[in-house]
């Protein structure tokens, strides 16, 4: 298994090669993987940019997604991850768009939710949403989604981008 750094830098290299553009709609994760890819040298050739969709009222305003969706499926959910990366294609000019959302720390005892996180890719052509159970801290848990993020965003470069 690859490290994070290992997994960023294969990514990195990936896109740079493909000339692939991507963008990213973050909201557990509050910034972490645009961050991390932002202190890479050379970014800029692929990276357009992100979204910190931390709270329901931005999922809402900036990518578009209904209140009902929301609502009905709660933000964190197969359907809200997707939407956000729906609506990232339309907010920035990208190829792919990567979404994250989920719950990284139980907020009491009495939560029923698990510490989780759905993950999409998404193209004009391609999707794929990812879930992930977490087990860990609240760090612990966002580093793991930013790992799970680019192992699933390599991922989908190799499935719908290069030939075999």
């Amino acid at each position: 298994m690859n490290t994070l750094e290992e997994e960023l830098k294969k990514l990195h290299e990936l896109c740079i090669q493909q000339e692939l553009s991507i963008a990213t709609a973050e909201s557990c994760t509050g910034g972490f993987i645009s961050k991390l890819i932002t202190d890479q040298s050379n970014s800029s050739k692929y990276y357009r940019g992100s979204v910190i969709a931390y709270s329901n009222n931005v999922k809402s305003s900036i990518l578009n997604i209904s209140s009902e969706l929301i609502h009905e499926h709660g933000a964190v959910s197969k359907e809200v991850s997707s939407a956000m990366a729906k609506g990232l294609l339309k907010v920035i000019d990208t190829d792919i768009a990567l979404s994250v959302t989920g719950i990284m720390e139980k907020n009491d005892d009495a939560s029923t939710k698990d510490c989780q996180v759905y993950i999409t890719v998404m193209s004009l052509d391609n999707e794929l949403t990812s879930h992930f159970l977490l087990e860990g801290s609240r760090l612990n848990n966002r580093m793991s989604t930013v790992y799970f993020a680019f192992n699933c965003l390599s991922d989908f470069i190799h499935k719908n981008y290069l030939l075999s």
